[in-house]
C-alpha cells in the first residue's frame, strides 16, 4: 500500500511510504523517481543486511529494525528484526517496509518543518538513528532474560535441558543484533561524511 505522508507543499520535498509493497508498487516508484535495477532487487531481498550505496539521482539504504514480537526461538535475521529500506533524492524519500514498523508510525505525525527533518537527507538520518535504537532495548531485555535463566539454574528451580536451550536462542538473538549493528557503522559513517561528493553510477 502507498501512502504519501509530505507533500512538497509541506517541506521541500515529499515522503512516500509503502508497506507490504507489491510488485506494481516496486514498478510505480521504478518508472516515477528513476530508480535502478539492482537497488530495487536489494530491497525485496527479505533477509538483507544494511548497506548504503549511491546512485545518480539518489541514495539507497537498507535498514534492519529489531522486530516487536519475535518469538522466543527466533534465531535467525528475518525472525528477529525487520527490513525498512529507504531511497532519497534531492526532492523524494521513499520508506518501504513490509511490517509495521512502530517508531515509523509515530514519525510521521511530527513536524516537518524542524530542523531534524528539513530536507530528505535529514529525515533518511533521523529514521536511520531511530532503526539503531530499536536494538538498545531489546538488547536490554535479552540481557534481563540472561540474567533470570542464570538465576534459576543456580537454585536449581529448573532443569537445566530447557533452560540451556532458551540460553542458546538468546545468544542466538544477541548475535544477530550484533551483526547488525556492526554493518551499520558503514551506514552511520556515510552520513557523517558530509565533504562527501562522488556518486556511484549504477550498473
Amino acid at each position: 500500500m502507498i501512502r504519501t505522508i509530505v507533500e512538497k507543499e509541506i517541506a521541500n520535498y515529499e515522503w512516500i511510504d509503502i508497506s507490504e509493497p507489491t510488485s506494481e508498487d516496486f514498478t510505480f516508484i521504478k518508472e516515477r523517481y528513476n530508480l535502478n535495477d539492482a537497488s530495487i532487487k536489494d530491497s525485496k531481498e527479505p533477509d538483507h543486511l544494511p548497506k548504503i550505496e549511491e546512485f545518480e539521482n539518489y541514495t539507497f539504504v537498507i535498514l534492519r529494525v529489531m522486530s516487536d514480537n519475535f518469538k522466543e526461538n527466533s534465531d535467525s535475521i528475518g525472525e528477529v528484526t525487520d527490513r525498512l529500506t529507504i531511497f532519497y533524492g534531492s526532492d523524494f524519500v521513499i520508506t518501504v517496509h513490509k511490517r509495521r514498523i512502530e517508531f515509523l508510525e509515530k514519525l510521521k505525525n511530527i513536524e516537518f518543518t524542524s530542523i531534524k527533518t528539513k530536507n530528505s537527507r535529514k529525515l533518511a538520518v533521523f529514521i536511520t538513528t531511530a532503526a539503531v535504537f530499536t536494538f538498545s532495548k531489546t538488547l536490554e531485555q535479552l540481557s534481563t532474560r540472561i540474567d533470570s535463566y542464570e538465576e534459576l539454574i543456580f537454585l536449581k528451580r529448573m532443569k537445566q535441558q530447557p533452560v540451556l536451550k532458551n540460553l542458546y536462542f538468546i545468544k542466538r538473538q544477541i548475535d544477530v543484533a550484533r551483526k547488525v549493528i556492526f554493518l551499520y557503522k558503514e551506514v552511520i559513517e556515510h552520513f557523517h561524511s558530509s565533504s562527501k561528493k562522488t556518486y556511484i553510477r549504477g550498473t
